[in-house]
């Protein structure tokens, strides 16, 4: 394709020229990598030339200053370049891209969500649901307006985007686990989210689903067992930590291993301190035959993890205590 596109003759077709440059560009920078090359061939797309791949030559300008040279403000111009009678597709996709940089650079949830309301689906299914996602993280978080964040989560639609739709159901999810109390709803959205559309959100949903199921341990151990091997530390300690207190306390599923390959598992990180010190005591007691020192979850959990966070919390403050006399 770079061969026929490098053919193209300004002079005998200035628009299939600009088409050309654009196309050329896109090559450089998705296909081989070559950020300066794919910043000299946009270059090259005049607005006169060709409306339409000037507004796309802009939108992909924006990102190479935003994501390869980090340089906002560049980005920023760029992005209002791209004007919607010339490509409604770029035009949608820029106004989201601006809403991220003053959502996230800038800080001003107001300009971004003027942005975001900007991008229409019939332009840009997919900018759209990613504009309906931060729609709703504004009002969740900044705003505090549980209604209107669970009314944007609810305009993603997996057709238009995978990632953000998994990433809005496990904020309904949330939403009515925590707010609304209503527990078969939130499993239904948590339920929702699919592996294979978005890794993360799916091992956070299948987490909380064990947590939800706690008083069942044996259903509480299938959400747990799918995520114990997971590259997210955190994540795979505080899994393999209740799979080896299931595994303790339970003994009722024939799918675990003993407790101590679970305990086993739970690694040191600043994040899994808690979880990590409560499997190296239980580690600690199973090796020495203290098999049946706590006779159930409630004794264990005042035994041993309020002291744990007790103590963590001590460690924090005293942290943050010595820190602040500098």
């Amino acid at each position: 394709a770079e061969y026929y596109y490098l053919l193209v003759n300004k002079n005998d077709c200035p628009q299939s020229y600009a088409d050309a440059q654009c196309q050329l560009g896109n090559i450089y920078k998705d296909y081989k990598d070559d950020i300066k090359l794919a910043e000299d061939y946009y270059r090259l797309v005049e607005k006169n030339n060709s409306l339409e791949a000037y507004s796309q030559a802009q939108l992909q300008l924006g990102q190479i200053y935003q994501f390869h040279k980090d340089d906002i403000e560049q980005a920023e111009a760029c992005y209002r370049l791209a004007e919607k009678n010339n490509s409604p597709k770029a035009y949608a996709h820029a106004q989201f891209l601006l809403g991220q940089i003053y959502q996230f650079y800038k800080d001003d949830s107001e300009n971004a969500e003027h942005y975001y309301r900007l991008v229409e689906k019939n332009d840009n299914p997919q900018a759209y649901a990613d504009a309906q996602y931060q729609l709703g993280q504004i009002y969740q978080f900044d705003k505090g307006d549980i209604e209107h964040s669970e009314h944007y989560y609810r305009l993603v639609e997996k057709n238009d985007n995978r990632l953000s739709f998994a990433e809005a159901q496990c904020q309904l999810g949330f939403i009515h686990q925590y707010y609304k109390k209503d527990i078969k709803q939130a499993k239904a959205y948590y339920h929702a989210v699919e592996k294979n559309d978005h890794l993360d959100a799916y091992e956070i949903a299948q987490f909380t689903l064990g947590i939800i199921h706690s008083d069942d341990p044996q259903l509480g151990s299938k959400y747990y067992l799918q995520i114990c091997d997971s590259e997210n530390p955190l994540l795979a300690s505080q899994a393999n930590l209740k799979l080896g207190n299931i595994a303790y306390f339970s003994k009722i599923d024939p799918d675990l291993q003993s407790p101590k390959y679970y305990y086993q598992k739970v690694i040191y990180t600043s994040l899994s301190f808690e979880a990590y010190i409560t499997a190296q005591i239980m580690l600690a007691l199973l090796n020495s035959g203290h098999n049946h020192l706590f006779e159930n979850i409630e004794e264990y959990n005042k035994q041993v993890i309020k002291p744990i966070c007790d103590i963590r919390k001590l460690t924090v403050d005293i942290q943050k205590t010595a820190i602040s006399g500098f």
